[in-house]
């Protein structure tokens, strides 16, 4: 996180003007101090503030299959996204489809844009225009969370249903190892959360 830590100001700008291309930021966080001195907090913090979505890889195997998918995800939504990577060390394979991903996630190609339109002032954030965007980013946001109820990387494991868990990342490995007959649902996009899905999910469980 101390690298995304030190280009703050251009992640929070880059959210605020948008993308007009896709823009994937990919992160390793590092809870238990493995490669860092400190924990610096995580990527979840910082797309809750810089309002921008942020998928959690499982494994290795979903690390590689969400780089397209966020890639669309961008594009289709003119937003930067985080890719947050846990250290994860787990086999991996390779098809050679590299749109694999993304259209398991059902998310197409998008067509290349125009020109880069250099002069528009939504690129420009002087306090004026900044202003003018924040509408445009919190719909942006409230569209991000309805795209997650149905994002294929949000899904639900069925199991007992006595035992729920709602978990991401590499500690839905550690929900497995510990507690293999639980249901999960093992979220893949972090931010925004799929408020109806979660709810849903807790109410078939834990009866």
């Amino acid at each position: 996180m101390w690298g995304v830590n030190v280009a703050a100001d251009s992640v929070f700008y880059a959210s605020m003007t948008g993308t007009e291309a896709g823009l994937v930021i990919v992160t390793a966080d590092d809870p238990a101090m493995h490669s860092s001195p400190e924990r610096a907090g995580t990527t979840g913090d910082i797309a809750k503030f810089a309002r921008i979505p942020c998928l959690e890889p499982s494994d290795s195997q979903e690390a590689k299959d969400m780089v397209g998918v966020a890639f669309d995800i961008s594009e289709q939504f003119d937003t930067p996204v985080f890719l947050a990577a846990d250290h994860p060390h787990l086999p991996l394979q390779h098809d050679g489809r590299a749109d694999r991903g993304r259209r398991d996630a059902g998310c197409p190609r998008q067509a290349a844009s125009d020109a880069f339109p250099a002069t528009q002032p939504s690129i420009i954030m002087v306090p004026g225009n900044a202003r003018k965007r924040h509408p445009v980013i919190e719909e942006r946001i409230r569209l991000l969370a309805d795209f997650a109820e149905a994002f294929a990387f949000n899904r639900v494991e069925w199991g007992d249903t006595s035992l729920g868990i709602v978990t991401c990342g590499v500690a839905y490995q550690y929900a497995k190892e510990v507690f293999p007959q639980a249901s999960i649902l093992r979220l893949g996009m972090t931010y925004p959360l799929p408020p109806r899905l979660i709810r849903e999910f807790a109410a078939a469980v834990g009866g």
